[in-house]
């Protein structure tokens, strides 16, 4: 009887799965409270920057050294009880390399052993990824560098632009191996001029750019000295206002050629947007907010045909004033040259009538307007007006594509084209277009 109880039992516990899982927690309790207990040990590891000793035992007189900059940092491993491993942190270990225990100063570069402590942890249970560390022994050098100040990605408020950056300090002398100081290609420093309204001194510090202009690493500068100290410095910040719907005109010199006159001059784009102080925004009030391009630029003579002219704007503003950072830094000049007694006359492009346009296509245009000169044949003529401009085109052999088309224009009598005039189309199917 004992015997079956017994078996009937251990199958009831072995078919209820609320007891199998129960065991299993249980389990894994005592196996946790078991490892606790026993204290295993474990290995950790741990980047440790590496600390130079006796540095004047190199360092005097025009001598200097510098470590590579992979070395400047080693790995510490630690193999000691989990329960000392949880307390420790990299601050805890200490590497040191002592220069007075170089054995051979001759080779180049030359090699420091490399020495790791740890309070609380046998001297036995801590190893290096490597036992030495290469330091390069060089002559020193100095140079000056001047300063350039440089606002970055910040801006001041709205309609204000920065107009000048004075820093306190034009130039440093920095010191270092010589090898680090001709590296160097750039001192600059950084200002942030995130919503100013109004004239300040920003204080900035000093980075370093190599001659491709890349920022210089923080331990290749812990090898330089600066003779001002601390690398920072103060900048003077001068704003200026911003002043939009300044007017850009154009004279022109000389004389088209005969038979030939200017119709038009035209400046594009026609306003533009300056900064400046307040007394180059006076100086600009005074002549109506216009900057005039003067004739010298913009020459005619002996014109028979179109004249274009790029114009550079910032040599004809007031001292102390500059183009805004929006602005287009040139113009261009355009003037129209005509026959005498001619005229160019602009019409819309939907006053153009469209011949043999298939019914299953649509057609576009590159512009909204078409230029059409016209001559009079008969001086006695008065000026034609827009509607006694005829305009066709045929497109009665195009498919789908685009095409610059001749454009038939029909002209009163006593008028006359001065040249051929074209249109840019597209011509698309009507499923294409939608």
């Amino acid at each position: 009887m004992d015997k079956n109880f017994f078996r009937k039992l251990m199958q009831g516990l072995t078919n209820d799965l609320g007891l199998k899982i129960l065991s299993a927690l249980i389990a894994i309790v005592i196996w946790y409270q078991v490892v606790n207990y026993d204290d295993p040990q474990e290995t950790a590891s741990y980047t440790v920057q590496v600390e130079v000793t006796n540095d004047s035992y190199i360092a005097n007189g025009k001598r200097t050294f510098s470590i590579g900059e992979d070395y400047t940092n080693v790995v510490v491993y630690i193999r000691t009880n989990r329960s000392v491993l949880r307390k420790l942190q990299a601050s805890n270990v200490v590497v040191t390399a002592d220069l007075t225990q170089i054995v051979d100063i001759t080779t180049d570069p030359v090699y420091v052993p490399l020495q790791v402590s740890c309070a609380g942890v046998n001297q036995d249970d801590i190893t290096l990824s490597r036992t030495t560390i290469p330091i390069y022994i060089e002559d020193i050098a100095s140079e000056k560098f001047a300063v350039v100040v440089d606002q970055g990605d910040s801006v001041p408020a709205q309609n204000y632009e920065v107009g000048k950056l004075v820093p306190d300090t034009e130039s440093v002398t920095i010191t270092g191996p010589e090898s680090v100081i001709e590296k160097i290609g750039t001192v600059k420093a950084t200002i942030d001029v995130s919503g100013m309204t109004e004239d300040g001194k920003v204080t900035a510090d000093l980075s370093l750019l190599d001659k491709e202009q890349n920022e210089l690493s923080s331990s290749t500068l812990a090898s330089l000295t600066f003779d001002g100290g601390v690398p920072s410095i103060d900048v003077a910040v001068t704003l200026w206002e911003k002043l939009s719907g300044v007017r850009v005109v154009s004279e022109y010199s000389g004389s088209p050629a005969e038979g030939y006159q200017v119709t038009e001059v035209a400046v594009l784009p026609s306003e533009t947007a300056v900064v400046g102080s307040s007394e180059a925004l006076a100086e600009l009030a005074a002549a109506d907010n216009t900057i005039t391009i003067p004739g010298s630029m913009v020459s005619a003579a002996a014109a028979a045909a179109d004249v274009d002219v790029t114009v550079e704007l910032s040599d004809l503003l007031p001292d102390d004033c500059r183009l805004a950072s929006s602005s287009s830094e040139t113009v261009q000049v355009s003037l129209t040259i005509l026959p005498d007694d001619s005229q160019e006359y602009l019409l819309d492009v939907d006053d153009v009538n469209v011949k043999g346009l298939d019914s299953n296509y649509t057609i576009s245009y590159d512009s909204t307007t078409i230029a059409v000169r016209v001559k009079r044949s008969d001086s006695s003529k008065e000026d034609l007006k827009l509607s006694d401009i005829s305009l066709s085109i045929d497109v009665s052999d195009k498919t789908a594509g685009e095409y610059t088309v001749p454009v038939q224009v029909k002209l009163p009598d006593g008028y006359e084209l001065v040249e051929d005039v074209t249109l840019a189309v597209r011509i698309k199917a009507k499923a294409e277009s939608s």
